[in-house]
């Protein structure tokens, strides 16, 4: 039976059945088929110019809804950027976060940097400063390999994703150094349901520069070969840095392999470094292996990271310490850092800093950042101000921002020389 014979419920169960979820030119030509079967059925010139145009208003709304707003973006475990927190634009209005738009495979294709709705330059996790926007391209290859041998046929698709950056002005800018096109490419198996493999595959990441040449990084490398393990109850990665023909090599920190463990959730859990013959290794950092364990209890989340040296043992990291422990709200913003020895203890680190403590508005904009030290001062012998695990700490430093309506900081003050200049004004 032709469509055009068919009855108007029969028609409107052809088009849901022809219509794809992901597909956005589907759903709207559904949308606008209904409409158009009710406007038919609808007398008088005003009510159909009002269905009409809640068909249009629909069909905005829709499109609209492919940007979403997170406070924060990460790279996760398989080397893609995603968004953490995700809120509502009512508040995305208020606070400076991250607008991701997604294409139909629901994959983001573009990542804004943005604060009270106004791009800004900022830092892009994994990548660096001075980015508002990331833009992401994919291409993708289907091939099919057949064993004449053994009649056997398997699938894969080959993935090429390209990042690009750029600033306020849509300039094209570099990150991680003079990087300015980033290109991730795999092969993977496409196993039943059509789904990839998610375990024993290789990753290439390549650097490029402007003129579209391989380059280094800010570690020295061209070319990162990482190989997602194909271990039962494991999320073992390793990441190996290579040549242009694939041959290791060491970067500018004394590294040839990282191995990165994750637990379920996709959290990092541990790495180790490793030298071109696979032992365990101390980088230029001072340490080989980090552990971190975490701890979720009311409002507030915590992580530490625990830094120990090639023999296994408790070591210093680039800081001068053994621990650090990071403190957050509710909302996963920083609120504190703690410095700790090897038996949890409170210490200094070498610019002397024990605590650091970050001061939120309303809004989440930092007001206000503080530095404390658990060494007293033998000299100003001023008392302590607060007390962190028992610890007396003192006041070295810290500054306070202020912020212009559209959530730009304006002025950034050293706490004290605000004070210090109104009263030197004095006649």
């Amino acid at each position: 039976m032709k469509e055009n014979n068919k009855s108007p419920n029969d028609r409107i169960s052809y088009k849901l059945q022809s219509c794809k979820k992901e597909d956005e030119r589907g759903i709207m030509e559904l949308l606008t088929f209904l409409g158009c079967l009710i406007i038919l059925k609808i007398k008088g010139i005003k009510m159909k110019k009002m269905i009409l145009f809640t068909l249009m208003l629909s069909t905005v709304v829709f499109i609209e809804a492919k940007a979403i707003y997170y406070r924060f973006i990460k790279m996760n475990m398989y080397r893609e950027f995603v968004g953490v927190e995700q809120v509502v634009e009512r508040e995305a209005k208020k606070i400076e976060c991250f607008q991701l738009k997604y294409d139909n495979e629901k994959r983001p294709v573009e990542i804004k940097h943005l604060t009270k709705m106004n791009e800004c330059e900022g830092y892009f996790s994994g990548l660096g400063e001075g980015i508002s926007l990331l833009k992401i391209e994919y291409i993708d290859s289907i091939f099919t390999v057949y064993d004449s041998l053994s009649e056997y046929t398997r699938n894969y698709k080959k993935r090429e994703t390209i990042y690009t950056t750029f600033n306020k002005a849509k300039e094209q800018v570099p990150f991680r150094g003079n990087v300015y096109r980033m290109v991730h490419s795999s092969t993977r198996c496409i196993e039943k349901d059509n789904l990839l493999q998610t375990k024993g595959y290789y990753l290439k990441w390549s650097n490029y520069d402007k003129n579209g040449l391989l380059c280094e990084d800010l570690y020295g490398v061209k070319i990162y070969s990482i190989y997602f393990a194909d271990e039962s109850g494991t999320n073992l990665i390793e990441s190996t840095r290579t040549d242009e023909n694939g041959y290791p090599v060491t970067d500018n920190t004394g590294i040839v392999t990282i191995k990165f463990q994750y637990n379920d959730f996709g959290k990092l859990t541990f790495q180790t470094n490793k030298d071109i013959y696979g032992k365990r290794i101390n980088s230029t950092k001072g340490y080989c292996e980090i552990r971190i364990a975490r701890r979720d209890s009311n409002d507030i989340f915590t992580e530490e990271y625990i830094y120990y040296d090639k023999d296994g043992k408790l070591t210093i990291n680039q800081q001068g310490v053994y621990r650090v422990k990071y403190f957050y709200d509710s909302n996963k913003y920083l609120t504190s850092v703690l410095f700790l020895d090897t038996l949890e203890n409170v210490m200094a680190g070498k610019n002397d800093i024990s605590y650091s403590r970050y001061i939120r508005d309303k809004c989440f904009y930092m007001i206000k950042v503080e530095y404390f030290t658990s060494k007293r001062d033998t000299v100003k012998k001023s008392p302590p101000q607060l007390k962190i695990a028992e610890t007396p700490m003192y006041f070295l430093k810290g500054y306070e921002y202020q912020y212009d309506k559209n959530g730009f900081v304006i002025e950034k003050n050293e706490i004290g020389e605000k004070k210090e200049n109104k009263e030197s004004g004095r006649n």
